[in-house]
C-alpha cells in the first residue's frame, strides 16, 4: 500500500514520542524538579532521576513501541486488540525502566551541555514532533472514514477484467537455435515435438505449457510477445530473457477477474481508505495559506 513520508514514521513513532516527550519534560521541569520533592507513592510516576519524574505512561508507551507500532492504515484495516493488553510487569518492566533511566540521564546531560539549543538538534526535535503529530492526525482522519460493504462491491464492479494467456514455449540456448526452431514450425513441425527434442527448459512440462499467465506474471519482453499474438500463433521473432531464447505460442486468451474474496476485499478497502485520506489531505492543503520563501 502507498505509505508516504508523513506516515512512514510509524516505524519509530513510539521511540520518537518518548524522546520528544522526555526532552519536553526536561525543558519544562528541570529547574523546578531540583527544588520540588516528588510526592512519595505518586501512582503516576514510575521512577525519578535526579528529581526528574518519569511517568508510568512513558513506560507503557515504551512497551507499546517495542511491541511494534502499526501504521495508521494497517491499524484501521487490521486493528489489534490492545485495550485489554496487560501493562509490562516483572523483568520486562524492570528492563524498560532501566532503559528509560539511561535515556533520562543522557537527556539531562545533553541539556547540561546545551545540546538542546543547537540548531540541528532543535530542527530534528521539531521535525520528529511534526511527523508524529501528523501521523496522529492521519489517525484522526481515518476515524472519521466509514467504508461500507457497498463501497467495496462498487469498486470491484468498476474494475476491468485483465487479459490472461495460456502459453507454451520452446527455450533454446542461442538466437540461431531459436530461429531454426521457428523455421521448422513454419515448415509444419509439431510444436510439442520440438519442445521434447529441442527445449532446454522442462519447468513447463513435456509440452512446454506454462498454463494461464497474467501480464504481470511475465517478464516484459515475454509479455509483449504474448500481447502481440492471436490464439494459436507463435512468435516469429524469438524473445530473449535471462533463461534463454523463447519461441512463444499463445494457445488461448481470456478476460479474467479475481473473485471477490477476503484478501481482495481488504485490498480494495485499503485503496478506498488511502484515496479518502488523500482527498482530505488535499482539502487541508488547499485551505492552507502557503508562502514559499527564497533562501538568502
Amino acid at each position: 500500500m502507498k505509505f508516504d513520508a508523513v506516515q512512514q514514521v510509524h516505524r519509530c513513532a513510539g521511540i520518537a514520542f518518548i524522546a520528544v516527550s522526555m526532552f519536553a519534560l526536561a525543558s519544562e521541569n528541570t529547574a523546578a524538579a531540583s527544588a520540588t520533592a516528588v510526592p512519595a507513592g505518586d501512582s503516576a510516576i514510575a521512577v525519578t532521576v535526579n528529581g526528574q519524574p518519569i511517568k508510568r505512561d512513558i513506560v507503557d508507551q515504551m512497551a507499546r513501541a517495542r511491541a511494534g507500532v502499526q501504521n495508521p492504515y494497517d491499524e484501521a484495516l487490521y486493528p489489534r486488540n490492545t485495550s485489554q493488553a496487560a501493562p509490562p510487569a516483572g523483568a520486562e518492566r524492570t528492563q524498560l525502566i532501566e532503559d528509560l533511566v539511561a535515556m533520562e540521564v543522557l537527556v539531562q546531560k545533553a541539556r547540561e551541555l546545551g545540546l538542546h539549543q543547537r540548531p540541528q538538534v532543535m530542527a530534528d526535535l521539531e521535525l520528529q514532533q511534526k511527523t508524529l503529530l501528523s501521523e496522529y492526525m492521519v489517525r484522526e482522519i481515518i476515524k472519521g472514514i466509514k467504508i461500507d460493504a457497498a463501497d467495496v462491491t462498487a469498486r470491484y464492479a468498476a474494475q476491468k477484467a485483465e487479459p490472461q494467456y495460456r502459453i507454451s514455449h520452446i527455450v533454446l540456448k542461442t538466437e540461431a537455435d531459436a530461429k531454426a526452431a521457428v523455421a521448422e514450425l513454419d515448415r509444419g513441425a509439431n510444436f510439442e515435438k520440438l519442445v521434447a527434442s529441442r527445449s532446454i527448459d522442462r519447468s513447463g512440462g513435456k509440452d512446454g505449457s506454462l498454463g494461464w499467465l497474467a501480464q504481470n506474471q511475465m517478464l516484459e519482453p515475454f509479455a509483449a510477445a504474448a500481447r502481440s499474438l492471436a490464439p494459436g500463433a507463435y512468435s516469429r521473432q524469438p524473445v530473449q530473457t535471462e533463461f534463454g531464447w523463447h519461441v512463444i505460442r499463445v494457445n488461448e486468451t481470456r478476460e479474467y477477474k479475481k473473485p471477490l474474496n477476503e484478501q481482495l476485499q481488504n485490498e480494495l478497502r485499503a485503496q478506498i481508505l488511502q484515496e479518502k485520506v488523500d482527498t482530505r489531505l488535499s482539502q487541508l492543503k488547499q485551505a492552507a495559506k502557503v508562502e514559499v520563501h527564497q533562501a538568502r
